[in-house]
């Protein structure tokens, strides 16, 4: 049974500088993001926002006869929005800094993410399933500015290949 819980768990973890054993981000950086229903007050604007999200899960290519056997090998697809919250006032002066901030650690997490091994645990030591432990394919997909409402977005795709135990 594939355990998206200890997967959401690591990649969390690794966002916020818990876990990893080299290319890791720098602790204290990033935190969880709140979801929508929750009070923006919970923000801290000091620290980017990381929310993880998944897509469709689907069998690797690398296991023909998955039916057969006591394990699989799946495709899951994850989503990571690194957000900025900005103060209400930026000087057009401190906008490169704050864009050159921004890709820096969004380039942190992307080396954390897809370095080997970084995530095959949880820092209570669940295993995540994760081949390699660490996210196939990763690229910065999208850097969108909007400075009337004070927020930058950074979204960050690739895959995790998850063995997954299955009755035989």
């Amino acid at each position: 049974m594939i355990s998206i819980a200890n997967i959401q768990t690591a990649l969390v973890e690794i966002l916020t500088g818990v876990i990893g054993t080299t290319r890791t981000v720098t602790a204290s950086t990033i935190e969880r993001g709140v979801t929508d229903d929750e009070a923006l007050r919970a923000l801290s604007l000091a620290k980017t926002q990381c929310n993880v999200t998944f897509g469709l899960i689907e069998n690797n290519d690398a296991n023909p006869f998955h039916v057969r056997s006591n394990y699989r090998l799946v495709n899951v697809p994850i989503t990571v929005e690194l957000v900025q919250h900005l103060p209400s006032v930026i000087e057009i002066a401190n906008r490169d800094t704050i864009r050159a901030g921004l890709i820096y650690l969004a380039d942190q997490a992307l080396q954390a993410l897809s370095y080997p091994n970084n995530m095959l645990v949880t820092s209570a030591a669940a295993a995540t399933g994760i081949i390699g432990g660490c996210l196939q394919d990763t690229k910065i997909t999208a850097f969108v500015e909007n400075w009337d409402n004070q927020i930058i977005t950074t979204t960050i795709t690739g895959t995790a290949i998850v063995r997954v135990d299955q009755s035989v």
